[in-house]
């Protein structure tokens, strides 16, 4: 059950983020002092009911090391991206992360050959369905192979390398857009 809450918060909260920012609402400043304030959440836990809703939504794992550890690289993923690439390859990149991320979650059948964490067909359907709504701010083609690129890296256990696919997927998925609407 912790696992679904957290997933549907993730993909929630980048939709959420992609209207503010396709909106003009709240641009990288905004998300950069958003990831500031993430960063002092260990600090407001010691408030009772902000430290449960906090414990609500985190891996047990994570409560006794790094509070809200995927937050803070969420938000900087999604700052990065507003920095570095143009809005329309941040908001797609921002979509396969929030997307894609969600869904590569779901169980399923077969395993992943390189995850024995992760199940094949939720990384296709991930692969698919982030594609297809990153298509809203890139052509297609480029979303889909995008997404693949980020949903193929998201498929290996970067927890072991120490990395956080909050803050590699939209990178790895800006840099391949960037790349490929550059060659045109």
């Amino acid at each position: 059950m912790l696992e679904l809450r957290r997933q549907i918060a993730h993909l929630l909260f980048g939709i959420l983020l992609v209207l503010l920012i396709y909106f003009d609402i709240i641009g990288f400043e905004v998300v950069g002092v958003l990831f500031i304030i993430s960063l002092l959440i260990p600090y407001f836990c010691k408030i009772r009911h902000f430290n449960k809703f906090v414990y609500y939504l985190e891996r047990e794992s994570e409560t006794n090391s790094f509070r809200a550890k995927g937050l803070v690289f969420y938000l900087l993923g999604v700052f990065f991206s507003l920095i570095l690439f143009d809005k329309n390859i941040a908001l797609a990149s921002i979509i396969i992360l929030a997307v894609g991320d969600s869904i590569s979650a779901i169980k399923g059948r077969v395993k992943h050959p390189f995850n024995n964490k992760k199940y094949l067909e939720a990384s296709v359907l991930a692969w698919l369905i982030s594609g297809f709504i990153a298509s809203l701010f890139v052509p297609f083609y480029i979303s889909y192979i995008a997404s693949f690129v980020a949903m193929f890296i998201e498929s290996f256990d970067l927890k072991k390398l120490k990395i956080d696919d909050n803050l590699i997927i939209p990178l790895i998925a800006g840099l391949v857009m960037t790349l490929i609407q550059s060659s045109l």
